[in-house]
């Protein structure tokens, strides 16, 4: 696991993908599942249980300040975007 502060500050001169090359790998497996009938009777919603691995690379997204804090407005204008070029094909 790398170790990243969690003081990290994105202006630290580091770009984007030097932050990436930082994330840990992940190997794919199947995860169990849990949730379902309790003992106490009450049905609770499945949920993944996640391995130790996939809760470090999530931690480590967020500390090397790698998530997208413009979200929506990115997706408009992608979206816009692509409404443009969907009407000059026509």
């Amino acid at each position: 696991m790398v170790s990243v502060s969690s003081d990290y500050i994105a202006e630290d001169f580091m770009d984007v993908n030097e932050r990436c090359q930082k994330l840990p790998l992940v190997k794919t497996h199947r995860n169990p599942w849990g949730g379902g009938l309790q003992e106490d009777g009450t049905l609770q919603f499945p949920f993944p249980i996640y391995s130790k691995s996939v809760h470090d690379w999530i931690k480590a997204l967020y500390d090397l300040d790698l998530t997208d804090r413009d979200y929506y407005d990115h997706f408009e204008k992608i979206k816009e975007k692509h409404s443009s070029h969907s009407k000059l094909s026509i």
